[in-house]
């Protein structure tokens, strides 16, 4: 009966001895929020940005990512290849992109796309979301641009989160018509 007493008093001293170090979460949402901001900056003008966020190229870009071998892993391009095949069931809010002009897809599909563009004489941009991966330090983000019907260009961008700041150190399938 001693013997068990000792027992579970040593264990309470060694419990209430127990350090807690603060748990780090990543908070993607906020990561999002610093990502965009970062990314629009340098806009000269607020983008008309379309609500969905489905690029036309976005997976034939990716291509070029799986060849990059030296930077991700096997594990990390199959989860990125079907984040981004989902993203496309993600829309953007004015909440999500608020210094943006968000261009609802109905708009878009009533008046064509290509005819909206005309019509509001600026380019029209697609955003997928970003996917964070390697427990939020880095994250691949897609941008396409469409400013007719034979004018456009679209990067898949590498960032790196370095301080506070997110840092494009790669782009892939860098193209403009």
């Amino acid at each position: 009966m001693r013997k068990t007493l000792y027992i579970l008093l040593f264990l309470l001293i060694i419990g209430c001895n127990k350090k807690e170090y603060p748990k780090t979460v990543f908070d993607s949402k906020k990561e999002t929020e610093l990502l965009i901001k970062e990314f629009l900056k340098d806009f000269a003008y607020i983008p008309n940005v379309t609500e969905s966020s489905k690029g036309v190229d976005l997976l034939e870009c990716f291509k070029e990512v799986e060849t990059d071998r030296k930077f991700f892993t096997s594990k990390e391009l199959n989860y990125l290849k079907m984040e981004l095949a989902n993203d496309s069931l993600k829309k953007w809010t004015a909440k999500d992109l608020p210094n943006v002009n968000l261009i609802s897809d109905d708009t878009i599909r009533s008046k064509g796309k290509f005819e909206f563009i005309e019509e509001s004489e600026v380019n029209l941009f697609t955003f997928s979301h970003p996917i964070f991966f390697r427990n939020g330090k880095y994250c691949i983000f897609y941008e396409e641009y469409k400013c007719s019907m034979i004018c456009g260009g679209a990067t898949l961008y590498l960032f790196e989160k370095k301080g506070s700041n997110w840092e494009i150190i790669r782009k892939y399938c860098e193209w403009i018509n």
